[in-house]
């Protein structure tokens, strides 16, 4: 699945290139951003699914009893993070470049690949989305159960922990079997995250700051005035996003 994701990430890296975007729009797109109000909930979707909450709680338990120093630990999200969010951009040049085209399914999505693999771009989009599927399908009920054996002081190999993985796992497999259209249980539950992230933003921001918690490692000044305009960005967002759905 690790392969899969690999190669869709280096597809789109790639095509990104091909359609040779105006690197001047993209810089601005990056540092300049604008938006239509009415696409605030598609937005706090991308973001959902980018930064997502569970993964953060994954990510805590996975480094927990990690041997690793802080620095290494810093160096490792960094990478990650930073590689992220190049594919994201990446993914997003490829699609801008599909502006007036109508999509039915998800596959159609393939069509952004075009000009890296032609006709086969749609069955290579459609093994990518089962492989991101199969891993999402995977970390989300390892996540929650992380989450509710730290509630409990439950073992990582615990009847409890294994319970609690089961159960999101039948619950996915669940709604998935009730004939909803995928794209809105997918849309649904990126906007729920997106949502979310100003919630577990403040927990990070009171952990990070805690100087018995984080051992005399706090954060600087600097990085506390970037996290509280990232914390207040989010927070803008998912205000805006409740006032548009109620």
């Amino acid at each position: 699945m690790i392969g899969i994701v690999l190669v869709m990430s280096i597809s789109f890296f790639i095509t990104a290139i091909l359609t040779q975007p105006s690197i001047t729009a993209v810089f601005r797109g990056i540092f300049v951003p604008s938006f239509n109000v009415k696409d605030t909930l598609i937005i706090v979707g991308l973001l959902g699914t980018t930064v997502v909450p569970y993964n953060l709680f994954l990510h805590a338990a996975l480094v927990k009893n990690s041997h690793l120093s802080l620095d290494a630990l810093r160096v490792d999200t960094f990478i990650a993070v930073g590689l992220g969010g190049m594919i994201s951009i990446a993914i997003i040049i490829c699609a801008a470049a599909l502006q007036g085209q109508f999509f039915e399914t998800a596959a159609d999505l393939g069509q952004s690949l075009a000009p890296l693999y032609g006709s086969f771009a749609p069955i290579l989009m459609s093994i990518g989305l089962f492989a991101a599927g199969v891993t999402s399908a995977l970390t989300a009920p390892m996540a929650a159960a992380f989450v509710v054996c730290e509630c409990f002081g439950w073992r990582s190999d615990s009847v409890g922990y294994k319970s609690v993985a089961l159960l999101v796992l039948c619950a996915g497999i669940l709604f998935a079997s009730l004939g909803i259209k995928p794209i809105e249980i997918i849309r649904f539950a990126q906007i729920t995250n997106g949502i979310l992230l100003p919630v577990v933003g403040f927990f990070i921001l009171l952990l990070v700051n805690n100087a018995k918690l984080m051992r005399g490692n706090t954060v600087g000044i600097g990085t506390n005035i970037l996290l509280f305009c990232i914390e207040f960005f989010f927070l803008f967002l998912g205000v805006k996003s409740l006032d548009l759905i109620f």
